[in-house]
């Protein structure tokens, strides 16, 4: 996996400073001098934010590697990653990543259950989350939480089950024809086959993504 690098400062920042370079060379003002000395302090200062940045990553990322060394099964993935630190932008893409690639390196095997949803099935993977609609007002789309329903899902070798109270819906994997996370990772959607989306929220849906996709009869 490649090395995890802060966003590098605009190219216009350098733009800029050569521009601000030749003003001062073409006019010999001391007003440009001194622009370009304010310049370059900003300049510094964006370096060395910066480096802060990088070193704030650089911290994250050893403490989650630490968390995954030692991870041997599913289930010990999706407890390490509840831990992970609170990230965003790139930096929080770099760290699921790191959990898909343990994923892989571990495999995905399934386990009997004692539930009487599994009915004597494997289960490869189980976990709580949040079933979300989504609405339309105003003829924008938007999250209704209010009726979001909290449950629990299960993949099993043919289906994508899940139990909100006594409520127990299922989608054959094979009905799945699209999967999608959002920007921020943060919500997971299904579409299915002959229409409709559904949506789900957790701390687990990268993994939930990742694992329904490796079953998925090819």
């Amino acid at each position: 996996m490649e090395q995890y690098r802060v966003k590098p400062l605009s190219k216009w920042w350098y733009v800029g400073l050569v521009a601000l370079i030749a003003w001062y060379i073409y006019t010999k003002l001391n007003v440009a001098g001194a622009v370009i000395l304010i310049y370059v302090l900003c300049w510094v200062m964006a370096m060395l934010i910066k480096m802060l940045k990088q070193s704030y990553a650089n911290h994250k990322i050893r403490k989650v590697a630490y968390r995954l060394a030692d991870v041997q099964t599913v289930s010990e993935l999706s407890k390490a990653m509840h831990f992970y630190p609170k990230a965003k932008g790139s930096l929080k893409r770099y760290l699921l990543n790191m959990a898909l690639e343990k994923l892989s390196e571990i495999g995905i095997v399934g386990t009997k259950l004692n539930q009487v949803v599994a009915n004597g099935r494997v289960c490869y993977f189980s976990s709580h989350g949040w079933q979300v609609p989504q609405k339309k007002q105003n003829g924008e789309l938007y999250y209704n939480w209010d009726d979001s329903k909290e449950i629990t899902y299960f993949v099993f070798p043919n289906n994508f089950e899940w139990l909100s109270g006594n409520a127990h819906q299922a989608i054959p994997l094979k009905n799945i024809i699209e999967m999608k996370l959002d920007a921020d990772n943060d919500m997971f959607s299904i579409i299915k086959r002959g229409g409709g989306t559904l949506y789900f929220h957790g701390k687990d849906i990268v993994l939930l993504k990742a694992i329904i996709t490796a079953l998925q009869p090819k």
